[in-house]
């Protein structure tokens, strides 16, 4: 129970990568192989010449953005919001972090 709680898996499961029959097991070596493959994947070296064309056409046009920065997502986040939020959030797996939602939930308001 306390596991679940913490959102660690105990089932034992184990986690690889294994790109052209090489296999990579650390979470530094997979990151560092998919970070590779986004770079590879993003590179212009892959595009084609008429995107190429493209591209560079469409860079050159001067963006006319008018904004005073007060979108919602702008605006600082309020007691309120972080409240519902965790009202509303499943129990999932901790993140990164490794805090489980049970334990936001359960915070005083002093705590958030």
């Amino acid at each position: 129970m306390v596991k679940r709680i913490q959102g660690k898996d105990s089932t034992g499961h184990f986690q690889h990568l294994v790109v052209n029959d090489v296999e990579y097991i650390t979470p530094e070596d997979i990151a560092n192989k998919l970070g590779q493959q986004f770079s590879f994947n993003s590179s212009s070296d892959n595009y084609t010449p008429e995107f190429l064309t493209y591209k560079n056409q469409t860079e050159k046009i001067s963006l006319k953005i008018q904004s005073d920065n007060s979108e919602d997502y702008n605006t600082p986040l309020t007691m309120e919001e972080l409240q519902r939020a965790l009202q509303k959030a499943k129990d999932s797996a901790t993140g990164p972090d490794d805090i489980h939602y049970q334990l936001l939930k359960r915070l005083p308001k002093s705590c958030l």
